[in-house]
């Protein structure tokens, strides 16, 4: 009887530890991996090790996904929010809500390098609703909208360039004013420990290689503009009073011209550890 009785408890401690395990947790799923190409892996909350992502597996609040050389993905989550992922990426979920008695959406994500397209419904923007990204050098402020979230290492600058809707984006430092707010077919950069830039035109050919890397359809060097996302109708912008609107000018990074003339493939080097 005492035997068996030790017995039970031995297997309810063993449950209690099994659950407390990252690989075991019933944590909330927040996302789910809806399109991969190559190698996808996530750091799960707590773990030490990143662990390799099957389509259609769940991603909850504190994990940070990972795509590989050659490799990308699109998370859609519960609200709708669509995340196209470039290769070389890194993404952490800091916090993901959604209140629908309130028609209120909290997200909070940061993108520690590479690129990204976020497609955000219109739905729960209700008041008090937050949906922004941070970056090593800027934090965007999302209001239900289609934008790119670029991440470019040297020099460090983080470029935004929205095709729907309309992005606030400041310096991520709270101690560096000026913040600018972004219209369809807009763009900025924003350097590290300096404001943004002013909004500017983004122009065809810079933005369709972006897009092209963040597209989660497979053959997607034969789609045009428009099915790659691009809207109709001349730019806009939407910026505070007295911000004069800048006459288009060459990009602050580089306009990829192989778009026009393609060269062969080059190599990338082996990226650093999984964490």
């Amino acid at each position: 009887m005492i035997r068996n009785r030790a017995k039970i408890y031995s297997m309810i401690i063993a449950a209690f530890i099994i659950a407390a395990l990252p690989e075991f947790s019933m944590a909330e799923v927040v996302a789910k991996l809806t399109f991969m190409r190559g190698d996808v892996d996530v750091l799960k909350l707590g773990a030490e090790r990143a662990i390799l992502l099957n389509l259609g597996d769940g991603l909850n609040t504190g994990d940070i996904l990972r795509t590989k050389s050659k490799s990308r993905a699109q998370l859609t989550f519960t609200d709708g929010t669509k995340l196209n992922i470039a290769q070389k990426s890194r993404i952490e979920i800091k916090a993901f809500d959604i209140d629908t008695a309130r028609n209120k959406r909290t997200v909070l994500l940061r993108s520690f390098r590479g690129k990204f397209r976020a497609i955000v419904p219109e739905e729960f923007a209700g008041e008090g609703s937050r949906f922004e990204v941070e970056t090593p050098t800027a934090v965007a402020i999302v209001r239900g909208t289609d934008w790119l979230n670029i991440i470019n290492p040297l020099p460090l600058s983080t470029e935004e360039m929205v095709l729907r809707g309309s992005v606030a984006v400041r310096n991520v430092k709270p101690g560096i004013a000026g913040e600018v707010i972004l219209g369809p077919m807009m763009g900025t950069s924003v350097p590290a420990n300096r404001p943004p830039t002013p909004p500017r035109r983004v122009r065809l050919e810079e933005l369709i290689p972006h897009l092209r890397d963040t597209s989660p359809v497979k053959d997607d060097q034969h789609l045009s503009p428009e099915e790659l996302g691009v809207p109709r109708g001349g730019p806009q912008i939407i910026s505070e009073p007295g911000f004069a609107v800048p006459p288009v000018s060459p990009p602050v990074t580089d306009t990829y011209p192989e778009i026009l003339e393609p060269e062969p493939p080059v190599e990338e080097p082996p990226l650093e550890s999984p964490v």
